[in-house]
């Protein structure tokens, strides 16, 4: 009887474990309590929600798409359409995020090196106190964590593959990635490079490879232009993302603008205008250069202190 009933549901059979951990990180996310604060927000979550607002009522990110990337926000806004409160919306898509990007961690560590590894992966992951923490606020962290992981996996098929189609769904996931956090672009570059050298490496670059890996590319590089020329026009250079242009020593004069002009609590005019930290990282390199001793030992105290 038990083996009519497997042959009938091979895949629930095959793949119980990785399912019984789905259904165990439901509880442990608490994915069903999406009112519920776990934490008091930072003002990087407060930034997201108000562009998502503005996203949403006003057609428009607001002086925020020049301090954040932007991607969170367009998701949080569409999701706030089924919740009816940004809060829950965003919170709502870390924890879908936290729970899909387990999955494909599973996937991808399965295909790689066997079922075992997949689900010692799969736990690994759910388990870790950063996952836990972040997937309970509304920040951009976990939909970047989902969107890279499935991003290098589609990479990974790609080559594998050798195929163009996966090739331009893996180049939409990276530029969904990169401005969802702006270092997206540099793990897609370190990747492909990765890519390109293991292939020379094992003497399997072929015509097939490097036409899949142009149109990730590709892909990439025209999703990612209109983002690229927002940012341009804004800061009058060309930078890969915000936080590479916005790191508190310099003020440039600039007016931002919020499309909401009753948020006067940002310190808005009247007419929604504000002055705003605004740098160059060609100011950021003069800074650094002014004492490299100073800024080396800053740089690894804060990144002690972060670790």
């Amino acid at each position: 009887m038990d083996n009519k009933i497997k042959d009938k549901m091979p895949v629930v059979y095959n793949n119980f474990p990785i399912l019984l951990l789905l259904i165990i990180n439901l509880l442990w996310f608490k994915v069903l309590e999406i009112g519920k604060v776990e934490d008091i927000p930072s003002y990087d979550a407060v930034f997201f929600l108000k562009m998502a607002q503005n996203i949403l009522h006003f057609g428009e990110f607001g002086w925020l798409g020049y301090h954040e990337p932007c991607f969170y926000s367009i998701v949080t806004a569409a999701v706030s359409l089924l919740t009816n409160d940004f809060f829950s919306a965003g919170v709502l898509v870390s924890k879908i995020s936290i729970l899909s990007m387990i999955l494909v961690t599973y996937i991808l560590a399965k295909e790689l090196y066997g079922k075992n590894v997949g689900i010692m992966s799969a736990i690994s992951v759910s388990f870790l106190p950063h996952i836990y923490a972040i997937s309970g606020t509304p920040q951009s962290e976990p939909l970047y964590a989902f969107l890279l992981t499935l991003s290098v996996y589609l990479l990974w098929l790609t080559c594998k593959k050798r195929s163009i189609p996966i090739g331009i769904v893996t180049g939409i996931l990276f530029t969904a990635a990169y401005l969802t956090r702006s270092e997206g672009i540099l793990i897609l570059v370190l990747l492909l490079t990765t890519s390109i050298m293991l292939a020379i490496k094992n003497r399997s670059l072929t015509k097939r490879l490097v036409a899949s890996l142009m149109v990730v590319i590709s892909v990439f590089f025209i999703f990612s232009l209109p983002y690229l020329l927002y940012l341009k026009n804004h800061y009058g250079v060309w930078t890969l993302g915000t936080k590479t242009s916005s790191i508190y020593f310099w003020v440039r004069e600039k007016q931002f603008h919020d499309p909401d002009p009753e948020r006067l609590e940002w310190g808005l005019s009247p007419k929604g205008e504000l002055n705003l930290i605004s740098l160059t990282s060609k100011d950021l390199i003069k800074f650094w250069l002014k004492d490299p001793e100073k800024s080396i030992n800053v740089y690894f105290k804060s990144l002690k202190g972060q670790i």
